[in-house]
Formats: C-alpha cells, structure tokens, sequence
C-alpha cells in the first residue's frame, strides 16, 4: 500500500491544553479505569503540537514513534514533538522533535531528533507478526490523556490512564458502518474505554504487552453497546517494520 512521506503537513483537529486538576478530581473521574504508575507502560507516548497535547502514541525504537494518521496530516513537523518515560504529558521523561513524518491509510511514523533509549521507564513496543488478527474475547488494555466524557464537558487530567477492554467482533462496531480486517473493535462495556484525544495511542494485549491496535475512533467513551474501531495492527505490522527509522 501507498505512504506519505511528509516534510510539511497541518492539523486534523484542534489540540487542546489540558487543565492540571488536583489529586482528588481526578481519582473521582477515573471510571471504570486507573491511574498509571511510572514506568508501567514504558512505551506510550504523548504528542504535542506547538507545546499542546494532541494524541497518544508508541516508542517502538530510539528513533521511531507509531501513533494515527489524522494525529499527523497537514502537520509540519517543525511543530511536533513527543515525550515520553512519563506519566504526565506535558512535564518529565525525555521529550523530542520530530525530523520527518510518514503516513500510511490509517496508521503515521515519525522520525525522532532525539534518540531515545531504554531506561527505568522507556522501553520500546513488541508489534505483532504480520497477518495476526486478536481473537475475540482477548483481553486488552488502552491508556491515554484525553477527555473522560463523550461530550467532552470533563477534561482529562495530566497523569496517564488505563482501563482494560475485551476484543469485541467486528459486527459489534456495525454502528459505524463496515468494519475491515484491517479494523478491531474493542469495549463496549459501561463506564469503559477510550475517549475523544485519547487518538494515536496503543491498545495491546494485557498479558504479552504486545500492541495490537491504535485508537482510530474514541468517540464511545464507556457508553454501553459502543465499542471503540482500532487500527488493526497485525495487518499492517510489515510496513510498520519495513519503514521505521534506524538512525
């Protein structure tokens, strides 16, 4: 299939700026989900536009970060960057800007300045095999920054969250029309799931760590019946591997 190479590109949507609640909020608005510890998901990233967080993403190598196409189009990199071996998204672990963008139908690398290497709280991905499709009923794990609410009245705070999903069939997603194999759904589960912002970031395999999807769509955000559409990685994982930078 088709990449882009992009040396100047815009925005898809908005970035927004995401207020610093205190402790209390935010252990109050953590439905059906938790609070990351350090270094517990060494490979998640946070990217920012212009010192705004935007959308989540994986370290898969020092110099190489997987997150969603619409996170990177019509976006100069000259205005990117990342950071990552933190919980919070806008303050410690190493940050980077970003060299050059490459985009695939659904999926977007980017070529980091600043090579990052593994410590006490970064490590890189394992993606799958090209050609693996998660059975239903896996259980898995998503995480982000984003917003708490389909409505996007409650901002999400600064420290990382998770919540566990079961993989769900792709005629459970039906809602939003046909799913492909190169599409998971996963959710669907009151109270549970990834929200609006939460976008470019990993879903995996809760036992293995394995990543097995990006958030394409985060608009369920815990509604019952409205599971979340991923990117499929496992159907995309050659050119993941094929086009990820070494220096």
């Amino acid at each position: 299939m088709m990449f882009i190479s992009v040396l100047f590109l815009g925005l898809a949507f908005t970035p927004f700026n995401l207020a610093a609640p205190s402790p209390s909020k935010i252990d109050a608005r953590v439905a059906g989900g938790n609070l990351s510890k350090p270094g517990e998901f060494p490979f998640f990233v946070a990217t920012q536009r212009n010192g705004l967080y935007q959308c989540g993403g994986t370290l898969l190598n020092a110099h190489t970060v997987l997150t969603a196409a619409h996170c990177s189009i019509n976006n100069p990199p000259a205005n990117l960057t990342i950071r990552a071996g933190s919980m919070y998204w806008r303050s410690g672990g190493i940050a980077s800007n970003i060299l050059e963008v490459k985009i695939h139908p659904s999926l977007a690398l980017w070529h980091l300045s600043t090579p990052i290497q593994i410590s006490d709280t970064i490590d890189y991905a394992i993606i799958p095999a090209q050609g693996y499709d998660p059975p239903v009923g896996l259980k898995a794990t998503t995480a982000g920054w984003g917003y708490t609410t389909p409505d996007m009245t409650v901002p999400g705070p600064e420290v990382l969250r998770y919540v566990n999903v079961p993989v769900v069939s792709r005629q459970e997603c039906s809602i939003y029309g046909q799913i492909t194999s190169f599409e998971i759904c996963a959710g669907g589960e009151e109270g549970k799931g990834s929200c609006p912002y939460d976008s470019g970031g990993p879903i995996w395999n809760a036992e293995t760590k394995e990543i097995i999807g990006t958030v394409e769509s985060g608009g369920g955000c815990g509604s019952k019946g409205v599971p979340i559409v991923y990117t499929n990685l496992g159907s995309m994982s050659d050119w993941v591997r094929n086009n990820s930078w070494s220096a």
